[in-house]
């Protein structure tokens, strides 16, 4: 059974855990601006219910959801969504049963939650300038309970990277400010949304089932026949469902998700490189720093470095 516990409550922030035999979920939750809250999400589990944490069922809320690590998947409108690191999406606060899920494990990112019923009517009544409106921003972006996906590029790693290195004695006051960026930042990008996903209801169950058993052998190469001979389709019909609903190849999925476990392990434990390499599968250092460097973008060891905490203290 899900449990809901608000372990920290101070103006303006509030702390809750989201856990139940699969794992837990921290989120971090900052009122912002009347209806606006800003939120860290912090989750190691399989998947997770309503883990941007609104404490209510408003139909009125929009949440922008930014993944920084991990990967999160989600169904709505009968199609499979997913972010990957630098992606965003915005859509409607979902009300349905079905869990938002979580491939390797662990995923941070940060929502902006907006009530647009108790938001201002345009922003610039905050800062003189800003002549945004929220409804009508998410509403457009939204349209026809669409879901707005923008993949990950430059500009979006500008406005939402510097988030996560706030010092804490400035932190009230630059949230009010970078809300107001991201959101005047989406009132006027061109950037076009994605498509939505176009598999069918058989293609997204077997990329489901697909996904689901390389999440569960991580530690072993499963190839692409092998593993259509398990789910009892051609290695063709198998590459082409799972990458029309995942978005990848099923190689591609693989190793992305080992090395966002192997950041997650470089960033929590004092593991080696080396014994992280062969948690991963890898027996060569030199071939699993490679494959980190393609994924991540730095070696192991700039990463652990440079490994910052996900969400302000």
């Amino acid at each position: 059974m899900k449990q809901i516990e608000r372990i920290f409550c101070g103006n303006p922030c509030q702390i809750y855990r989201i856990s139940d035999a699969d794992g837990e979920a921290v989120t971090t939750c900052y009122t912002v601006f009347p209806g606006v809250d800003l939120i860290y999400n912090d989750i190691h589990a399989g998947e997770c219910g309503d883990f941007a944490y609104d404490g209510g069922r408003d139909k009125e809320v929009y949440e922008i959801h930014h993944c920084r690590e991990g990967r999160m998947e989600w169904e709505e409108n009968e199609a499979m969504y997913y972010l990957s690191p630098g992606d965003i999406c915005i859509r409607k606060k979902r009300l349905s049963d079905r869990p938002t899920v979580f491939p390797s494990r662990h995923y941070h990112g940060v929502s902006l939650k907006i009530s647009t019923a108790e938001a201002p009517d345009s922003l610039s009544s905050i800062l003189c300038g800003i002549d945004v409106e929220p409804r009508s921003l998410m509403e457009g972006l939204c349209r026809d309970g669409a879901v707005f996906i923008s993949r990950s590029r430059p500009e979006l790693e500008h406005v939402f990277s510097e988030l996560y290195r706030i010092p804490d004695e400035v932190k009230n006051g630059y949230f009010k400010i970078k809300t107001l960026e991201i959101l005047l930042f989406l009132s006027c990008s061109r950037a076009e949304p994605e498509p939505p996903p176009t598999g069918s209801l058989l293609e997204r169950s077997l990329a489901k089932q697909a996904r689901d058993y390389l999440s569960a052998h991580m530690d072993e190469r499963v190839t692409i026949p092998a593993l259509a001979e398990k789910l009892h389709v051609s290695p063709t019909g198998l590459k082409s469902a799972f990458r029309k609903v995942c978005g990848v190849s099923v190689y591609g999925y693989v190793r992305i998700q080992k090395m966002q476990s192997a950041a997650y392990l470089l960033r929590t434990t004092g593991k080696t490189i080396l014994e992280i390499a062969g948690i991963c599968g890898y027996s060569n250092g030199s071939k699993f720093s490679a494959a980190f460097r393609s994924v991540m973008g730095c070696s192991p060891n700039e990463y652990r470095k440079n490994a910052r905490p996900s969400e302000p203290g």
